[in-house]
């Protein structure tokens, strides 16, 4: 196929503990459509797999799944803040700010994922609306909107609890996170590594919020980074790290 009849979508997995490698934690994307129709009931009508409103929007959402099972006990009532794994395998955790709402504590999990475009892309990260998981009786990863094309940062897994003591449970294999890519252009999805060089962009963009201020417009730093013409500077270190490209 063509380059001009798709258009490249490029993540990384991405830990926060320098010295170790946790590639192996992350799953490789599939599409929400795909995923469905492998429980999908086969029948003239086809039900809403037919329906060009549920067709458009699923297969350019992608699932990543969970690959560690894994389980935790939470106490934040009465000024606590106690978070203690119960099972033998668990990801590295930490409640880094406090809470937004009144139902409960934010849990920011070790796992995060990074993305960039070809071209402006707004994509859309959320917890699995169409899935029926485990871990989303305890809480939402906190869902966000930004262009992947004209900003490189990081979507953390932080989560919001539903209350402020109980428990969370993520099984095996299950869909952790769902990305919407809001694009009509079918999507060539690239695996890549973070070099040192991308790694100080994410965090000097990061930074940059607070050099300027955290109340202006995503807009505003969309102009900043088109300005010092990033994209060129982000993609050439993209394409010399790709280490898996999709079919």
């Amino acid at each position: 196929m063509k380059n001009k009849e798709y258009l490249n979508i490029y993540w990384a997995p991405l830990s926060d503990q320098e010295n170790n490698d946790w590639s192996l934690m992350y799953s490789e994307p599939v599409t929400l459509f795909s995923y469905m129709s492998k429980n999908k009931i086969e029948s003239k009508a086809d039900k809403f797999f037919s329906c060009p409103a549920v067709k458009g929007l699923t297969q350019n959402t992608y699932i990543f799944t969970n690959t560690i099972e894994s389980e935790y006990l939470y106490d934040f009532s009465d000024g606590k803040k106690i978070i203690t794994p119960v099972s033998s395998k668990y990801l590295a955790y930490r409640n880094q700010r406090d809470a937004s709402i009144k139902n409960g504590p934010i849990i920011m999990f070790n796992m995060s994922y990074v993305f960039f475009s070809d071209e402006p892309l707004l994509a859309t990260f959320s917890s699995p609306y169409f899935s029926n998981c485990e871990y989303i009786k305890s809480g939402s990863f906190i869902p966000g909107e930004f262009d992947i094309g004209r900003w490189f940062r990081p979507y953390n897994c932080e989560m919001q609890l539903w209350s402020n003591s109980g428990s969370i449970k993520f099984n095996h294999d299950e869909p952790l996170l769902y990305v919407k890519f809001n694009t009509d252009k079918k999507i060539k999805m690239n695996r890549f590594d973070l070099n040192d060089k991308l790694k100080k962009i994410f965090t000097t963009n990061i930074s940059t919020q607070k050099w300027y201020d955290t109340k202006k417009s995503l807009s505003t730093y969309y102009y900043l980074f088109n300005r010092a013409k990033m994209r060129d500077v982000i993609l050439t270190e993209i394409k010399k790290n790709l280490v898996l490209e999709q079919l």
